[in-house]
């Protein structure tokens, strides 16, 4: 089904002005989507946890091929995060606050 497209967003950015839009970028995205989130300066999203699997878009994921103007997730809100990365979570909240900020952490 096709969407409203840029009239939809032209309305939006007439009435509102600049909103923080992120594009969803999950799933099959058609060129034209993309010519529509590149037309409108919306960053893509990063899914960190799709990198390593099996999935088609893992290459796209994988942090030395992000584009610039993307924002990157460690998952999503219907996987849980792979025990790996909740324990590299874990230690760096028992990282003083000024070794955190320190280190970029």
């Amino acid at each position: 089904m096709k969407g409203p497209g840029a009239e939809l967003f032209e309305a939006v950015q007439q009435t509102l002005g600049d909103l923080p839009i992120v594009a969803e970028t999950l799933g099959v995205i058609t060129p034209e989507v993309r010519a529509l989130r590149d037309r409108f300066g919306f960053p893509g999203m990063g899914i960190l946890q799709f990198a390593f699997g099996s999935d088609a878009q893992a290459p796209e994921f994988k942090p030395h091929n992000y584009r610039q103007h993307l924002v990157v997730y460690t998952g999503t809100h219907d996987k849980e995060a792979p025990a790996p990365l909740r324990k590299a979570i874990s230690k760096i909240k028992r990282v003083p606050r000024t070794e955190r900020y320190r280190y970029g952490l």
